[in-house]
């Protein structure tokens, strides 16, 4: 699979299980280990770009519920530096 390719599936898989975890636990996840341990993903998988797993976690406000928001992980994107086909940097996407 091509590297840019590899690195689309890797983002929504673990984007997937992120929301997934937010919406069956009632919080965010406060890491990616977080979701192996609870299953959520496999393996953390290595970047494509960069060969490590070295990914950006994103964090912020996110609502699961009524209640008030909680601060949390929300997102992830890549560590590369590297531009992609489509002219945007890797870790924009």
């Amino acid at each position: 699979m091509p590297r840019e390719s590899l690195l689309k599936v890797d983002l929504y898989r673990m984007r997937k299980a992120i929301e997934e975890f937010t919406a069956d636990k009632k919080t965010p996840p406060r890491s990616l280990q977080e979701l192996v341990k609870a299953r959520y993903l496999v393996e953390i998988p290595q970047d494509p770009f960069t060969g490590k797993q070295d990914w950006v976690v994103v964090f912020g406000d996110v609502c699961s519920g009524p209640q008030e928001p909680i601060r949390g992980m929300n997102g992830v994107h890549s560590a590369s530096q590297q531009t992609g086909s489509d002219g945007t940097p890797y870790n924009t996407w």
